[in-house]
């Protein structure tokens, strides 16, 4: 076992040593991860309360799948959620390897911003802008030499690798031969020692899943879970005798970084993702998280034009011209930036145009201040224009529908907020031809590059769940929609479907659609599309506070909020805070 004890004063001076003699020795090219500065103490606001002092001790069962260790709680976790936040149902970074989803956890930024995705913890080169050093994003061990230079920190774990590099800011580095030698060193820190944010991670069930699968149908792995386990048990038992332990408030988290699926990790799938995490203090109430949530493409401006961004077109731009009869659309959509003038460009639907201010045949919507605007030209020449109602600078998720329908001689539009009606109105037309909506224009998602009044179009936003119908839906079964995640075969008017695309998964340079045989959105540029997981709040579920994801990125800012330290906005954490809401069970 290797222990490695810095003083804090001296850590500037480690580092260089270690650059230059690496340098000097030809073992390596360059020892920078990062632009890496060192630390600043500023000042930060400390503990008032003299008495009770908050900790923190992080357990990592690397690769265990969160649905599968629902299936058969071992002991210690179920002792643990008994007065926990948890939940089974937990989602990684879409890069699943070791070296991506523990650099998301400690430093609290998804892996589309630390650029770090194999063992050397070495940011890779921006690909929007190669030359560049890629930006810094420091470690928690590294903000708490910033925030709480009197911390004593300790990190444990068999990988040399993690704790060399990315933890090295840790005043404590202790590298174990195996899990048993972690679990003794864990035990030897809080009986003999006094740390204030202690992290443990355990490599034997990720081992397991590799050698022979990542289920509890594998002996091996279910048996390595229930091992760790009993070493979480003494770990435990050692923090609760602690002398101190009246006086300290720990928060407790075990987790997992990423699962698997069949022996193999390291891709996307939905199991690969599929992480558990378990958030435990002696006052807390047990809740289980149980989230709905989405996981959607990120149009918005990178690499140096930052106003041109992703824009995903139709393959067939004959297809969704509204004919005269009865058409619906639906799409959820979240804006994730304000700028202070975005040009209202056209974002989504069937027409030439490039901004609201522009004129053009067809059909679409366009951001316009803190709303959407639908625009219509009939083929009689009428022009229709109507915002939706509702504030999405809320960067909240919200659904939208529009249906057209002709009875009668008369074309009726109905616009929908999150199920609900925000307008409707009726014009007389002399035959349903005169009401067609057409463009030669492909259908389209994405922001267009445009000129408004001089100014460049600029927006940010996620698109999911786009669904294209071949008949008016009635405003129940637009609120009964706007409640669902996502439609399956049997969903109310699957088969009136003619086009869906759920945006989750890119293929190439495209998302099929859904439905057989109809267009492809496609990439109508090189640049590329990062995707994101977040919570999805409908109609159905806004006052359910069990609908919270837990991610990786999150975990740094619970322990941020637990500390009481305040984030900065220029750290750009991805992660937000759900343990706020719980405070009437632990705060005093």
């Amino acid at each position: 076992m290797k222990i490695f004890k810095m003083k804090r004063d001296n850590f500037r001076n480690y580092v260089s040593f270690m650059c230059l003699a690496m340098v000097t020795l030809g073992t390596v090219s360059s020892c920078t991860m990062y632009e890496n500065p060192s630390p600043v103490f500023e000042e930060y606001e400390t503990n008032t309360n003299s008495e009770i002092q908050r900790k923190v001790l992080v357990v990592s069962i690397d690769g265990v799948v969160g649905s599968e260790i629902e299936q058969a709680v071992p002991q210690t976790i179920s002792k643990l959620i008994e007065n926990g936040k948890y939940t089974w149902s937990g989602i990684s970074e879409a890069k699943t390897n070791d070296a991506s989803t523990w650099t998301s956890m400690v430093t609290g930024v998804s892996v589309d911003k630390h650029l770090v995705e194999d063992e050397t913890f070495r940011a890779l080169p921006d690909p929007n802008d190669p030359h560049s050093l890629p930006d810094f994003y420091p470690s928690l061990f590294y903000r708490l030499l910033e925030a709480r230079p009197e911390y004593n920190t300790v990190a444990i774990s068999p990988w040399s690798n993690l704790v060399n590099t990315l933890l090295i800011e840790a005043e404590s580095r202790i590298i174990p031969e195996n899990d048993v030698a972690v679990k003794d060193s864990a035990v030897f820190q809080l009986v003999n020692k006094d740390p204030e944010v202690m992290f443990v991670n355990f490599r034997s069930v990720l081992e397991a899943g590799v050698a022979d699968g990542f289920s509890i149908e594998n002996p091996s792995y279910l048996e390595a879970i229930n091992v760790v386990d009993g070493y979480l048990a003494e770990i435990f038992e050692a923090l609760e005798n602690r002398e101190a332990y009246e006086k300290e408030e720990w928060l407790v988290v075990v987790t997992s970084n990423h699962g698997g699926t069949g022996n193999s990790y390291g891709e996307g799938s939905l199991r690969e993702r599929n992480t558990f995490s378990v958030y435990h203090h002696k006052n807390f109430e047990s809740t289980e998280l149980i989230p709905t949530f989405i996981e959607a493409p990120d149009f918005y401006q990178t690499g140096t034009n930052s106003y041109t961004a992703p824009v995903y077109e139709a393959a067939n731009a004959n297809d969704y011209d509204f004919d005269g009869t009865s058409m619906t659309v639906e799409f959820r959509l979240k804006r994730n930036a304000k700028y202070p003038w975005v040009g209202e460009p056209m974002i989504f639907g069937k027409t030439g145009r490039t901004s609201f201010q522009t004129k053009g045949k067809g059909w679409g919507v366009a951001t316009q201040s803190n709303h959407l605007t639908f625009y219509a030209q009939l083929e009689d020449g009428t022009d229709i224009e109507f915002p939706f109602q509702g504030d999405i600078d809320d960067f909240q998720w919200h659904h939208f529908v529009l249906t057209f329908e002709v009875k009668e001689n008369v074309f009726t539009l109905k616009l929908y907020n999150d199920g609900r009606l925000t307008k409707e109105s009726s014009y007389d037309v002399e035959n349903a031809n005169a009401a067609k909506i057409q463009s030669t224009a492909p259908f389209f998602v994405g922001v267009r590059n445009s000129h408004n009044a001089g100014v460049l179009s600029r927006d940010d936003l996620n698109f999911g769940e786009i669904r294209i119908y071949d008949k008016a839906l009635t405003a129940d079964e637009v609120m009964e929609s706007a409640c669902l995640p996502f439609l399956d075969e049997e969903s109310t008017n699957y088969n009136h479907l003619v086009g869906y695309w759920r945006l989750n998964t890119k293929v190439g340079d495209r998302f099929e659609n859904t439905i057989e045989s109809k267009s492809a959105l496609v990439a109508t540029s090189s640049l590329p599309l990062y995707s994101s997981m977040s919570s999805l709040v409908t109609p159905c579920n806004v006052d359910d506070d069990q609908n919270v994801i837990v991610g990786n990125v999150d975990l740094l800012s619970q322990i941020f909020y637990w500390l009481r330290i305040e984030t900065k906005p220029d750290w750009a954490l991805d992660g937000s805070v759900f343990l706020d809401q719980y405070e009437i069970e632990f705060v005093n």
